[in-house]
């Protein structure tokens, strides 16, 4: 696909008609008349579906992103319920805040190492091991 190709699909994909998405891309208007024609070209059209559903999932993706970096970073709190007793011997139940485990800020990091290709593992029969790779 082409730079005016990928240009005319991506207005296409945020609301445009066709019509219009050609046009605003540098087609003439008598190519643009036929826009049915543009669009069902397998390529475009897969392209555009690819675009849809990434901004549809676009923003719950970021936000799983965000989450992870505030746990590696320890900017999150995990409640925990913690057993005592009250002035008259009762047993309650208090939710406490503290902040998420070594185990959890870990896991954290080991999936945003993942998400962004920083490592991977490499299994050799019982034995695994962890590459890093550095982006110098």
């Amino acid at each position: 696909m082409n730079d005016r190709q990928k240009k005319a699909a991506d207005l296409f994909a945020e609301g445009s008609d066709g019509y219009t998405a050609l046009i605003n891309a540098g087609y003439s208007e008598k190519y643009a008349k036929t826009y049915a024609l543009f669009f069902n070209k397998e390529e475009i059209r897969e392209y555009i579906e690819q675009r849809i559903m990434e901004k549809s999932c676009g923003n719950e993706s970021d936000e799983v992103i965000r989450y992870l970096f505030r746990v590696m970073r320890g900017e999150e709190k995990e409640t925990e319920l913690v057993k005592s007793k009250n002035e008259k011997g009762e047993t309650v139940f208090e939710a406490v805040e503290s902040p998420m485990s070594g185990t959890l800020r870990m896991k954290a990091a080991e999936l945003l190492c993942k998400r962004y290709g920083l490592y991977k593992e490499k299994a050799e029969g019982n034995n695994s091991s962890v590459i890093i790779k550095e982006d110098i």
